[in-house]
């Protein structure tokens, strides 16, 4: 019997559908008509309808929790500060025709081409240039146009490693390029997460619609990545230059560099020496000879090009133009997004390719020619006026939009300075399914799509990141912090070969390998993560042990009680337990909960690479509790959870990271905190008070601090100071006391040590410092603990050993050093 075609069912089709209007004035990606459906969307739609809408929202919000708990964001820039945005992801992806994909593919791969002859020819012979194919002003008015990477040859003889493309579909349902990307494009990690998210939550869908895999385009960028290294593409020589932590799209950096396996480096990890450029690691240098570049060009060389740049390496041009490095894409890319450029390719395209541009651009007039100049301003208030780059003049101005003053003043701009602008045709995008309130609703929508250099072409990615306008007319759609993306799907003829995600070795991987090299901003960030982590247990232990027995105390007990241990906690002085409680929570300065949290969040983000998924997660999902956490009923549970949620971050990096200088640093973070805020314990332990005051005191002391019903089993029913004491201090058996974190710190210090320098009779000023401390509680009497001042003396002591050990490990292995800048020019 003949299979029943998916829209047989028409009443459960309409379900989905009944709301959905395609608009009349433009091109709708799955309707040409209400109740009507393109062939290539019929089994998408009919498996989602089985789905529904009320599974749909539920997929849509599971998406974003799933994207929020991996920390998929974008840093925006707002008045009030630095702001995460959580990266949202649609539930119904965009759905493309196979035969229709392979059109646009040529059209992509030969506008690569296309810029990579007029690249090569600019930093070239400049033929282009002398023969007025295009205008001077045009290129050398453009702050991409990088004079210093004259005639710096190709790497691998490819100009163009890297290339994105903005597609949007007009209202007769030809495709055009929007935008150009040619510096550092972005979105690939994006793409690669949307689909790994979208095909878990819709995993029968998506194996049975049969969408091109993308694990191909990743694995020809590491081939080609590879080949350029000159070691294959398993050569530790290849690392990914970040912006940092900072920068507004680090975690796409971070995951790309997760998921090709390569180190992850800042400008300040690396250095010029000796005709090489070297990864400073902790265990001493090591060759870089590829950098997989997410830094802007300008800021790649504060020596010879941007000397404001906190983000590059100095020397770096230097090095490129004796060939000793490669970067991709290479430095001076960033003239190629000069929008101008985009009404001169058809004439290029056909003097040097002999062929017409396949994939048109938007109707574009550079205002540096007389004739178009006129025609632009007469009808500035119909187009859109762009800056050939946003240095030169800001955002783009949207002509429908502006006022006759404003009209006026930018005509004025214009007219000044006509070489710096170009004007535009507003695109009509076409519009696509999204899920509403209630029911998918057409919005504009735009993709964005990746190509990387193989042996003879360039390799595109199936698909890419799909992008939706935030207005309904479509005129903004931007990878703005915020806005909502779809999986782009593009629907192979027949099933492809079941691959995951993952690239695929081609060859045996060699076990025998040598430890990765700890950069030194990965090595801070991985000893601050055990330091924030413990300093956070620490806060919440005691936080929780004072709600815990708080209903259980009266009168003088509880103000005694309470105010003991909120002053261990850090906890502002406010009126009231709870209160205060509360205000520890929301309490911001350095040493507080929330500071702890925020710290140690960021810290898990700039070592992505180095780090379990699993970690990732839980420290994300940490900070929101927190965020979330202002109601007195809910402070005892989410305590605890916060407590659960810390230690299983903590051992998950421990556990799940190889052994190596990262997990001993990490190790070596969070004994040291745990000495330390047991050396605080013990200075501010009860000593006044009523008999039962100070017991009671003792116990929450000790029941926040350690286990208290082992000491307890040792022979000990009743609580007093001084055994508590001699169990935080002394106690080798206790895992929380100072004298074990010491021991077990003077044996990492030890195998750190030997590591970077080999191993030596003489230690360390670390390890001196630590067994400073180690003798000062050995040779302690245990009566003289009983006596205050000796307490205090011990105390201030171990906190000032313990303090210099960390300043001296941060100076001689953990700081980065200063960028470098330009103090003057020639």
């Amino acid at each position: 019997m003949e299979k029943p075609s998916p829209l047989s069912n028409t009443k459960r089709a309409a379900h989905l559908l009944d709301a959905y209007v395609p608009p009349s004035d433009h091109f709708d990606e799955m309707s040409p008509e209400p109740g009507a459906l393109r062939p290539h969307w019929k089994y998408v739609i009919d498996a989602l309808n089985q789905v529904g809408i009320a599974g749909l929202a539920q997929r849509r919000e599971d998406a974003n929790r799933l994207l929020r708990t991996t920390s998929a964001s974008q840093i925006g820039i707002e008045d009030r500060g630095e702001v995460h945005r959580p990266w949202a992801l649609d539930p119904v992806p965009l759905v493309i025709e196979s035969l229709e994909w392979q059109t646009i593919e040529r059209g992509l791969q030969q506008r690569a081409q296309l810029f990579e002859i007029i690249l090569e020819d600019l930093y070239g012979p400049r033929r282009l240039l002398r023969e007025r194919w295009l205008p001077a002003e045009l290129v050398f008015a453009h702050p991409g146009f990088l004079r210093s990477c004259i005639d710096i040859g190709p790497p691998g003889g490819r100009s163009l490693i890297l290339y994105g493309a903005d597609l949007s579909r007009s209202n007769d349902g030809r495709w055009w390029v929007t935008a150009d990307h040619t510096q550092t494009p972005i979105g690939m990690g994006y793409a690669l997460e949307n689909r790994v998210t979208l095909s878990r939550l819709i995993p029968s869908i998506f194996r049975d619609a049969h969408p091109h895999r993308l694990r191909m385009f990743f694995q020809t960028l590491r081939d080609t990545l590879g080949r350029l290294s000159g070691l294959g593409w398993e050569s530790p020589r290849v690392a990914v230059l970040s912006g940092g932590a900072r920068s507004h799209t680090f975690f796409e950096q971070a995951y790309l560099a997760h998921y090709l396996g390569y180190q992850l480096v800042e400008g300040s990890d690396l250095v010029v020496a000796d005709g090489n450029l070297w990864l400073q690691s902790v265990g001493g240098r090591q060759p870089v000879a590829v950098l997989l570049r997410r830094v802007p060009d300008r800021e790649c060389d504060p020596l010879e090009l941007d000397r404001r740049s906190t983000r590059g390496t100095p020397g770096l041009v230097h090095l490129m133009r004796q060939g000793a490095v490669i970067s991709a894409n290479p430095l001076g890319t960033g003239l190629l997004e000069n929008p101008a450029l985009m009404a001169f390719l058809p004439r290029l395209c056909r003097t040097l390719l002999g062929e017409d541009l396949r994939l048109p651009s938007v109707a574009t007039w550079w205002c540096g020619q007389p004739q178009e100049r006129a025609r632009v301003l007469n009808r500035l208030d119909k187009l859109i006026i762009r800056p050939i780059h946003p240095s030169l003049g800001g955002r783009p101005r949207v002509g429908p939009l502006l006022s006759r003053r404003q009209l006026s003043y930018l005509k004025q701009r214009i007219e000044a300075q006509p070489h710096l602008y170009v004007a535009q045709e507003p695109m009509q995008h076409s519009t696509a399914p999204v899920l509403g309130e209630r029911h998918l609703i057409p919005q504009p929508v735009e993709i964005r799509s990746f190509l990387v250099a193989d042996q003879h072409s360039h390799y595109v990615m199936p698909g890419g990141l799909g992008r939706i306008a935030p207005h309904a007319d479509g005129r903004d759609v931007s990878l703005e912090p915020g806005g909502i993306t779809k999986d782009v799907w593009v629907l192979a003829t027949e099933p492809e070969r079941e691959l995951g995600l993952s690239p695929v070795l081609r060859r045996p991987w060699p076990f025998a390998h040598t430890e990765a090299a700890l950069s030194r901003h990965a090595a801070d960030n991985l000893y601050w993560f055990g330091r924030h982590a413990a300093r956070a247990e620490h806060l919440v232990s005691f936080l929780r042990e004072t709600l815990s027995y708080f209903n259980e105390l009266g009168g003088a007990d509880k103000d005694f009680v309470a105010d003991q241990l909120l002053d261990i906690a850090r906890a502002p002085s406010v009126e009231g337990i709870i209160p205060r409680v509360l205000a520890a929570m929301a309490n911001t300065n350095p040493g507080s909960l929330r500071h702890s949290l925020s710290a140690l969040s960021r810290n898990t983000r700039a070592v992505a690479d180095w780090l379990n998924q699993d970690v990732l997660v839980l420290a994300n999902t940490i900070e929101q509790a927190l965020q979330q956490a202002n109601e007195p009923w809910a402070l005892p549970e989410t305590l605890g959870r916060l407590k659960i949620q810390l230690a299983a971050a903590r051992l998950l990096a421990v556990e799940e990271m190889h052994e190596g200088q990262g997990r001993t640093l990490l190790q070596m973070g969070h004994r040291l905190e745990r000495a330390l805020q047991g050396v605080f314990i013990v200075r501010h332990a009860p000593v006044s008070g009523l008999p039962q005051e100070t017991e009671l005191a003792t116990s929450l002391f000790a029941a926040a601090a350690t286990n208290l019903n082992q000491y307890r089993q040792a022979g000990s029913s009743l609580v007093i100071r001084e055994g508590v004491i001699r169990l935080l201090l002394l106690e080798m058996r206790n895992p929380r006391s100072v004298a074990h974190h010491l021991a077990r710190l003077d044996q990492d210090l030890e195998a750190f040590a030997a590591a970077q320098v080999g191993p030596s009779l003489k230690p360390t000023e670390a390890q001196r410092l630590i067994l400073e401390a180690r003798r000062a509680l050995e040779t302690e009497s245990p009566d003289a603990l009983e006596q205050p001042h000796a307490l205090a003396e011990l105390s201030n002591l171990l906190e000032d050993r313990i303090r210099a050990c960390s300043d001296a490990l941060t100076r001689d292995f953990l700081r980065r050093p200063q960028a470098t800048r330009q103090l003057w020019r020639i």
